[in-house]
């Protein structure tokens, strides 16, 4: 029997390579058996999973990086509206425009527009005509998730337990209302779960450091001030071993193909991201008030020669 099915499958490979100049200009083709086929396959797969962990990095990265630095505008147009907060394409150009208005960081003028909407009272509320009264619910949304990352900071002592605590929520925030079978749902839970034994290796390498550094010396009086203005001081050493994360993640090898780094960028848009190329592009203008050009210029001759008369 299965000779048979073998025959019939050799029977219909000889007529398509017989056929095969009528469809194609190429003169070779390429035929994969079942083996060959299911591992072409299961290696798309594992591309397309590794490409999907790479853009979980960037995302957990990116809300790390911006809770160290609150002047980190890349990390803002990585992570304004992911999970989906309505804050697309027109909401970060209205940010973007503000923020170079008022020569402030993206993230410092939504915080301040929410604050002044949240605590400042009628008198102080930003004008009806504030193009970023749109985005209230979303903004709101976006500021009020990186307030409780930095209440994780000021609260818990101890930067083992505040830095997985940190990972935890943002894991919990971007995988909310996924499917677990879904990649991405898998990647961030690998991703997390990675980050957070590389803080702990960090935090116990630094206290061995210190260990031998200090034996036998009195320890020096800390200083007064957190290494995040917005930061309190007991969330100083966890601060300090997010420094280290992202330092080393900036040491990483660069991207060999930069095409393709860029074709990446312009095509990412998964799970309601946006491309950031796309993102720092200002939107076309349509105005049909602005009439073509070539009938603007009539207009103006004819004016001029009305003035003449």
């Amino acid at each position: 029997m299965a000779v048979f099915n073998q025959k019939s499958v050799l029977d219909m490979i000889k007529e398509f390579r017989k056929n095969w100049r009528a469809l194609c200009n190429s003169e070779r083709t390429t035929l994969c058996g079942a083996d060959s086929m299911l591992l072409a396959l299961q290696l798309s797969m594992a591309e397309n999973n590794k490409q999907v962990q790479l853009l979980a990095r960037k995302i957990i990265f990116s809300y790390l990086n911006l809770l160290v630095n609150s002047k980190n505008d890349l990390a803002v147009a990585y992570i304004l509206n992911i999970p989906d907060r309505g804050l697309g394409r027109e909401a970060f150009t209205d940010l973007k425009h503000a923020a170079r208005e008022k020569q402030m960081s993206i993230f410092l003028v939504a915080m301040s527009f929410i604050r002044t909407i949240e605590l400042g009272g009628k008198g102080y509320a930003p004008p009806p005509s504030d193009p970023l009264r749109t985005h209230v619910k979303g903004l709101s949304n976006f500021i009020n998730f990186i307030d409780k990352l930095d209440e994780i900071l000021g609260e818990i002592p101890n930067p083992s337990i505040a830095g997985g605590q940190i990972l935890s929520v943002i894991k919990m925030q971007l995988i909310k209302g996924q499917n677990s079978r879904d990649p991405f749902y898998k990647a961030i839970e690998e991703v997390a779960q990675d980050l957070d034994l590389r803080i702990k290796n960090i935090i116990n390498s630094q206290e061995g450091v210190v260990a031998l550094s200090t034996t036998d010396i009195s320890p020096a009086r800390p200083k007064s001030h957190a290494i995040n203005h917005g930061t309190a001081y007991c969330g100083r050493d966890t601060v300090k071993a997010l420094l280290i994360l992202l330092d080393e993640e900036a040491a990483n090898a660069p991207t060999k193909n930069k095409a393709e780094l860029l074709y990446d960028e312009e095509n990412t848009i998964h799970h309601h991201g946006t491309s950031i190329l796309t993102l720092f592009r200002s939107p076309t203008q349509v105005n049909n008030s602005i009439k073509p050009l070539r009938e603007r210029i009539c207009m103006s001759m004819q004016e001029k020669k009305i003035k003449r008369v």
